[in-house]
């Protein structure tokens, strides 16, 4: 899907700053669930 018809629009360097801000949020997330993922890997070698 693309969304290269986006560019045309006035508020483009708003969206592209939020689909930014969007992106580290959800490498944010991403990492976290990495994070949850290993503790509960370890926890289960544990038992």
């Amino acid at each position: 899907m693309e969304n290269t018809h986006l560019v045309f629009y006035p508020e483009a360097s708003g969206f592209s700053k939020n689909t930014y801000e969007f992106e580290k949020m959800g490498i944010r997330l991403a990492g976290c669930i990495d994070e949850v993922r290993w503790k509960y890997r370890c926890n289960a070698l544990d038992v």
